[in-house]
């Protein structure tokens, strides 16, 4: 049997990074944590009749590696709900807005936008549950500039809601 050999070129560069790599203060952090909701809705009947157009504001609370105070977020969602057929379904589109969030030791107004499904009827015990995912941008203060993704799963009744999420966020 024949060997062989093949050379193997080794090539070092010094001084060359991609965008963003050299001299970058990018940090990747991750964290979880919960968060409720406090909100009114208001109800459009579509067609056919089963179907609606939920409007709902409020205001969100974070605890984890997100904070804020109940009193300084806004929530504006829109949902449609298919109750044609048991167990009732629909989509969710909702803005959260945080000022004077916190994530990993920065403070800074934070925008959180979600897109969710949800299946279920919030009068019966088992409430309706929910699950999305979305994005985080950093609007102002230490936070801005920064974005990442957000993913979650919740559950809302008639008397409270409450939710589990995952975020990573890309601190500038």
């Amino acid at each position: 049997m024949k060997r062989m050999f093949v050379p193997f070129v080794v090539l070092v560069l010094h001084g060359m990074a991609s965008p963003g790599w050299a001299g970058s203060r990018e940090q990747i952090v991750t964290g979880t944590g919960n968060f409720t909701t406090q909100l009114t809705t208001i109800s459009e009947t579509l067609q056919p009749p089963c179907v609606q157009l939920l409007t709902r504001t409020g205001q969100a609370e974070f605890s984890g590696f997100i904070t804020n105070a109940l009193g300084s977020s806004q929530l504006d969602s829109r949902a449609i709900l298919d109750a044609c057929a048991d167990p009732a379904q629909g989509t969710i589109r909702s803005e959260f807005r945080l000022e004077g969030a916190t994530v990993a030791g920065l403070t800074g107004d934070l925008v959180i936008e979600i897109h969710a499904f949800f299946e279920g009827n919030v009068a019966l015990p088992s409430g309706v549950r929910t699950r999305g995912h979305g994005t985080i941008t950093g609007i102002s203060g230490q936070l801005k500039g920064a974005g990442g993704t957000f993913q979650f799963l919740g559950q809302r009744t008639l008397s409270s809601s409450f939710a589990t999420y995952f975020t990573e966020i890309h601190l500038k």
